[in-house]
């Protein structure tokens, strides 16, 4: 059998035409497999921006000219437990137990300037807590960056959770160029004593008074080694 110059041409044709199919189908398979991989990580990994001056829970929330009004919003438009990122565009005053669903939720200062964060001395909607930031999951991170902490004082009515941060059964906490304000008369720790909990905190603004503000019921100066509930920490002393 014997082919033909024609033939052979037609061969090459076809498998050239092959390859041009086989590489338009690549390539668009591989658009779509960026295009979802990009749908993905947005999902897993959001932003949100806060402000409780001018912001509302009905905005976008994702632009900084469309903010929030609360943190909770932001915490419930985020996947389960993906990471969290929310920037704070005014201070923001607690009135409310608001629960973070990310697996890992950064709560900074919008452009890195400090934002203040205070405190009601009972929450509104569980009058037996003063208010906190708590998180749905029991293995979980909170990282704080340029965010002011004024502990407040709580109110007769609250009898369980006077912290400003609950714990689950391990929450990591760290804090970045965070600053605490110890007012006189306040009584509320920082960090709540019931579940499992590290704290790490870098290049802070720490005055006196927050010996024996750090975890509820740790009196000054104990050294954290002996707590057993705490897993890990870069404090000498609470």
């Amino acid at each position: 059998m014997t082919t033909s110059a024609e033939q052979i041409a037609a061969l090459i044709q076809a498998v050239t035409d092959l390859k041009i199919y086989i590489d338009d189908t690549y390539q668009a398979d591989l658009a779509r497999y960026q295009n979802l991989q990009n749908d993905v990580a947005d999902l897993i990994d959001q932003t949100f921006f806060v402000d409780q001056v001018n912001g509302s829970d009905a905005a976008v929330g994702t632009r900084s000219a469309e903010p929030l009004k609360t943190l909770q919003e932001a915490s419930d438009r985020a996947i389960s437990g993906g990471i969290l990122r929310i920037h704070l565009m005014t201070d923001y005053h607690m009135t409310e137990v608001e629960t973070m669903r990310a697996d890992f939720t950064l709560i900074s200062g919008y452009e890195g300037v400090q934002k203040r964060m205070t405190f009601a001395g009972q929450a509104v909607s569980s009058p037996r807590h003063m208010p906190h930031i708590t998180t749905s999951f029991n293995v979980s991170s909170l990282r704080f960056s340029d965010i002011i902490f004024e502990l407040g004082t709580a109110s007769p009515a609250v009898v369980e959770i006077t912290a400003a941060i609950g714990t689950r059964v391990m929450t990591a906490v760290n804090t970045a160029k965070c600053e605490w304000i110890v007012p006189a008369g306040s009584d509320q720790a920082f960090i709540d004593n019931t579940g499992g909990f590290g704290l790490i905190s870098r290049n802070a603004i720490v005055p006196p008074e927050m010996a024996g503000r750090w975890v509820s019921g740790v009196a000054a100066a104990t050294d954290p080694a002996t707590l057993h509930k705490c897993s890990f920490t870069n404090l000498r002393a609470f």
